[in-house]
């Protein structure tokens, strides 16, 4: 039985020093982080992504001005905490009545506000992404108005 523990912890000792032995996978690294992410696709970031909460945990929304929340297209501000960095996202309403429309996200961070738009008829339905680490705000602009929401 000695002898089998012997070989056995030689046979271990032979296998970790020549480096077979595997390492843990790491953590995917994130694709970008903060400013690096402006101007960029969220696809790279949207495997950890959430709609960003009020403080009364509503998702951060806005609608198509002018409709009723029901038959109305709506925009949502989105966040990766992995890449730190936020986009706006539209959600066609049911019975849209196809009107189309620009959607903005803005963020400032370090003295600088970036924004990135979309229009509604366009694919895809996202924004590019904006720095994350600083306050972040969606509008939509449409049927003469702009709506906001506040920032996050």
């Amino acid at each position: 039985m000695n002898r089998l523990k012997v070989t056995l912890a030689a046979t271990a000792l032979a296998v970790s020093s020549t480096g077979l032995l595997a390492a843990a996978p790491a953590q995917a690294a994130a694709a970008c982080k903060g400013p690096t992410c402006n101007g960029q696709s969220p696809t790279k970031c949207q495997s950890d992504a959430v709609t960003v909460k009020d403080g009364k945990g509503n998702p951060v929304r806005v609608y198509l001005p002018g409709l009723a929340p029901g038959n109305s297209d709506w925009v949502d501000l989105r966040y990766s905490p992995s890449c730190r960095a936020n986009w706006a996202r539209l959600n066609p309403a049911v019975g849209n009545p196809g009107i189309g429309f620009d959607y903005y996200v803005y963020s400032t961070s370090g003295g600088t506000t970036r924004s990135a738009s979309q229009y509604s008829e366009l694919s895809p339905n996202y924004t590019e992404m904006v720095d994350g680490t600083g306050p972040a705000w969606i509008c939509i602009d449409g049927n003469s108005e702009t709506v906001c929401s506040q920032k996050f």
